[in-house]
């Protein structure tokens, strides 16, 4: 690529695309490898005009209709789509299906020019909103001096003076409505700016018409307030959607506000809050701490919990020059860390990032509150035809005052917004909770459980296994070296409990006995195995038949074997306890109308020891279950939450209608769970329930709130009423009514927040 090239690309990603037209620099090798995120097929537009739900779906659905792009996903609270395009496929193609759709794309890289496309945005509109404001303001007063009496060729100067000062807010200030009517016409759809244009076109030709004659209403005054107050309204909506509506998850699960930069000139660290810290930096990072950025240990050695991204809960040794992960927490020794990644671009950044971008997919509620917008948009245009039609023959100028009402005062752009800003509020509440959710849809979907599924080891037990009993006999050196490495890959809670006990006799004892193995893996739901000196060893679940031979006390332990060969060598028993809430918790759900079951791959004497304890029958506590049983359990039921581990449930969570992964990998868990707990427990299962339901309360009152509002305000325009100024004020503060419904939410909502 040459040097004129690379300038071209350059500002390129400042100013967009180099004409309002070409597009076909998009495709230049040169280009895709700077912009497509290390993917070719794969590259991000800031696109203008994004304004509400409605834009997220007839984006995706445009793109995928005329075939351009395997995958569309918009970002509305950043106004940027992420386009993958299948091989073969062009991005000149889709950046001119953009533009046809209304919605004129540029490509970004780095979210600094992101930033700067925000700033363009917001500096565009209120250059609209201010000329609007000053003309409004000099209009106003023109005005005021014909309502106080002038008369004859004074007062006609002064309305030839207010028109004057109305066409740049009729021509500039307004052009927005005007334009995104024309898209939305062109793409043979209704806009909700639709009514706005019409009114503003058929009051400017009526006004202009009346000042021609020298007799009549001229409205100049009351349309130039109305578009004052128009984007005043759409200015606080987009703030709004700036700040609220994308869910910011890497802020609560980090969790920190201020690092500390090491000064090695000085020798002592200086805090600096964390969105200012940048790569090359040293941190200083102390015990009980999480890391907040990744980078590479100066330090000579640390133990790190790294469980958020690997399930391991045993803390793991760091050594110098290895590299550290944000969101992992420091168990002991002072960590120096070289930054290297922060923020977004971390590990844990990269993960979190997808999730939002996936946050506020299209769900159901969103889609069918765009219908309704649609179609309310359609029948106010309906309903003000046939009475302009019918009224025009009393009074013509009367008729056109009142549909201009109608068409300013029934919009239901504040409800579109409100109900994606109510689910983004409730996803970031519980994203501070420790509760990341995939999807808006999950919550959606959480209205709708009926029957709750939940796994025993470390879901409703504390997970802390610990071995309590070895039959017939302990295990040889030989046998406890072969039984760590076996369960070195896997992160059961069987595994880190064998791992803790052995540890130390693993590094001391066992230094001479050392095991590798080979084809080693882990079956889910069935054990690990592996081969060593061309046997092959296998740590199973015991057999039933051995099991009987076990005293009655033992038998509700939980029982592992190891086998060679298909012969069953020795057996160890482990147990754990169950979790202080989980009681309370499945009572509450048993309460609450839910039907609660177990379903556990531990033997049925344990499974049903633990339902006794929660006060469930043994008929809803199954044990012996392989991940395939599972399954079955899961489809015989309908609306299924499964509460495991994200793993060993992985077939079962997939066919749930709703799941839940309460610990081990965030990054395996969110591949097949709908919601990762960070947090021990099985509390936030009652609350995950509660939220979902509160959340939509507020999105049916909002429903009824607009409603009502739009009923009421149509009539009384049509009335007569309202005239187009009160209905200019009315519809921001119906919007903020709304807006503001969903920002408190209710109550419980706001406390649990904190």
């Amino acid at each position: 690529m040459t040097s004129n090239q690379e300038e071209s690309l350059s500002q390129n990603s400042r100013d967009g695309s180099p004409s309002p037209v070409d597009f076909s620099y998009l495709d230049l090798p040169s280009f895709r490898q700077i912009y497509s995120h290390q993917d070719p097929q794969k590259m991000s537009f800031f696109v203008e005009g994004v304004r509400c739900a409605k834009c997220l779906w007839r984006i995706e659905e445009g793109l995928r209709e005329k075939g351009l792009v395997s995958r569309a996903q918009v970002n509305m609270s950043e106004h940027v789509v992420e386009v993958t395009i299948p091989q073969g496929g062009s991005f000149q193609a889709v950046a001119q299906a953009l533009k046809q759709l209304g919605y004129p794309p540029h490509p970004i890289q780095e979210p600094e020019v992101l930033m700067e496309k925000h700033r363009q945005q917001n500096r565009q509109m209120l250059m609209r909103l201010g000329v609007a404001g000053a003309a409004s303001g000099n209009i106003m007063i023109l005005a005021i001096a014909v309502y106080a009496g002038a008369e004859g060729f004074l007062a006609k100067g002064f309305d030839w003076l207010g028109f004057l000062f109305f066409l740049p807010v009729l021509f500039y200030s307004a052009q927005t409505f005007f334009v995104n009517s024309w898209r939305a016409l062109l793409q043979r759809r209704a806009s909700m700016d639709l009514p706005i244009a019409l009114a503003l076109g058929v009051g400017a030709t009526l006004s202009f018409y009346h000042l021609l004659i020298g007799e009549g209403a001229i409205y100049f005054d009351s349309m130039a307030v109305l578009v004052f107050l128009l984007l005043s309204s759409r200015y606080l909506l987009y703030r709004w959607q700036l700040k609220y509506l994308s869910p910011t998850y890497l802020e609560p699960f980090l969790n920190v506000e201020q690092v500390r930069v090491w000064d090695e000139s000085q020798g002592k660290s200086q805090p600096l809050p964390l969105k200012d810290l940048q790569p090359g930096q040293v941190i200083l990072v102390k015990p009980g701490e999480k890391i907040p950025a990744d980078g590479k240990l100066l330090t000579e050695q640390i133990y790190v919990n790294s469980a958020v991204l690997t399930g391991e809960s045993l803390p793991q040794r760091f050594l110098q020059g290895g590299l550290c992960y944000a969101g992992t927490q420091v168990h002991s020794g002072e960590a120096k860390i070289l930054v290297t990644h922060v923020g977004p671009s971390s590990r844990v950044g990269k993960i979190l990032r997808s999730l939002e971008r996936q946050a506020l997919d299209k769900t159901p509620l969103i889609s069918m509150t765009d219908r309704w917008a649609q179609n309310f948009t359609l029948a106010v245009l309906a309903i003000g035809s046939v009475f302009f039609a019918f009224y025009v023959f009393v009074d013509p100028a009367e008729a056109v005052k009142r549909v201009l009402a109608l068409a300013l005062v029934a919009c239901p752009c504040a409800l579109v917004f409100a109900t994606p800003l109510t689910q983004s509020f409730s996803l970031m509440r519980a994203a501070r909770r420790g509760f990341f959710i995939k999807r808006a849809e999950a919550l959606e979907k959480l209205t709708q459980i009926r029957q709750v599924y939940f796994d025993k080891t470390g879901t409703l037990t504390e997970g802390q296994v610990k071995l309590r009993k070895t039959w017939p006999l302990a295990p040889s050196s030989e046998q406890a070296a072969l039984i760590l490495a076996l369960e070195e890959i896997s992160q059961h809670p069987f595994a880190q409990a064998l791992r803790r006990e052995w540890a130390s006799q693993g590094e001391q004892n066992l230094e001479d006995q050392k095991v590798i193995l080979e084809e080693l893996k882990e079956v889910p739901g069935r054990g690990v195995q592996g081969l060593y000196q061309g046997d092959l060893y296998e740590l199973k679940a015991s057999s039933l038949e051995r099991l009987e031979d076990l005293p009655q006390a033992d038998q509700a332990l939980s029982w592992i074997s190891l086998w060679k060969n298909g012969e069953e060598l020795l057996s160890l028993g482990l147990g754990d306890e169950l979790r202080a809430e989980a009681p309370a918790v499945v009572n509450g759900l048993k309460a609450q109308g839910y039907q609660v079951g177990i379903l556990s791959g531990d033997q049925n004497e344990v499974v049903h020891k633990v339902a006794n304890s929660l006060g469930l029958s043994e008929g809803s506590a199954l044990g012996r279950l392989g991940p395939e049983d599972k399954l079955q359990k899961v489809a015989e039921q309908t609306k299924v939450l499964m509460v495991g581990d994200g793993i060993n449930d992985a077939l079962a969570m997939a066919k749930a209608h709703v799941s839940l992964a309460v610990h081990g990998s965030m990054e395996t868990s969110l591949h097949t769970a709908d919601i990762y707990l960070s947090q021990p427990g099985v509390r936030p299962v009652k609350d995950l329930l509660r939220l979902s339901r509160e959340t939509f309360k507020v999105v049916r009152r909002n429903f009824a709130i607009s409603a009502t509002y739009n009923v009421a305000a149509g009539s009384a325009a049509l009335l007569g009423w309202i005239n187009p100024l009160l209905a200019a004020i009315f519809m921001p503060l119906a919007s903020l009514a709304v807006l503001t419904s969903s920002f408190w939410g209710t109550a419980w909502l706001r406390r649990w927040s904190l």
